[in-house]
């Protein structure tokens, strides 16, 4: 999962940002900048699980199961 995270997560953030321009460079604040990358992190955190859940896993499964059989 770290793998991923660190893979896929400057990626997410600079889409995050160069889509939410407009709002990042209203703010004063920076207040929208931590929202933006919150949004950006939960939403690569559970892409990450859903590919680790309905993709790597079975697959491991399968491999396990094919090397315990004779």
């Amino acid at each position: 999962m770290g793998i991923w995270v660190g893979l896929t997560m400057p990626a997410m953030l600079m889409f995050a940002f160069w889509l939410m321009q407009p709002i990042v460079i209203q703010d004063q604040t920076g207040f929208s900048m931590i929202v933006v990358a919150i949004l950006a992190g939960v939403t690569d955190i559970y892409i990450g699980v859903l590919i680790l859940e309905k993709k790597v896993l079975p697959l491991l499964e399968k491999r396990k199961k094919k090397r315990l059989v004779p």
